[in-house]
């Protein structure tokens, strides 16, 4: 059952997500987030998981991705086109630059510091 699965999912998510966006030589942006944009069966009900667009499928994810965090923290820098983030910076996490349709659970749950936040790193040209 399909409700069951997202129960237990629910229950391995933490409550929030520790982020803190360290932009040039600025103070840091401490955002606790969400994993989650919305209960899974109620997205599942909103909207297809999958979409058309160019020939291809791309997956829509109801999770919270580095894009969205860095799209709500940086308006200037990062900007949604088309359901896709487009930058304007260079960012990393521990000196990789994952995608922005990375989901911010695991990358907290790969890349995060023993104080438990994860830290990106944002760098303006």
């Amino acid at each position: 059952d399909l409700t069951d699965t997202d129960e237990k999912h629910n229950r391995d998510l933490p409550q929030l997500v520790p982020v803190r966006i360290l932009l040039n030589d600025k103070p840091a942006i401490q955002k606790p987030t969400l994993p989650q944009k919305k209960n899974i069966s109620e997205y599942l009900k909103q909207r297809p998981t999958e979409i058309l667009q160019d020939d291809a499928v791309m997956y829509v994810s109801p999770y919270t991705t580095l894009g969205d965090v860095l799209v709500s923290c940086l308006p200037d820098l990062f900007k949604v086109d088309d359901d896709v983030p487009d930058c304007n910076a260079h960012y990393s996490i521990q000196g990789v630059q994952p995608s922005l349709t990375t989901t911010i659970v695991d990358l907290w749950r790969s890349l995060c510091h023993p104080d438990h936040f994860l830290y990106v790193i944002v760098a303006t040209q």
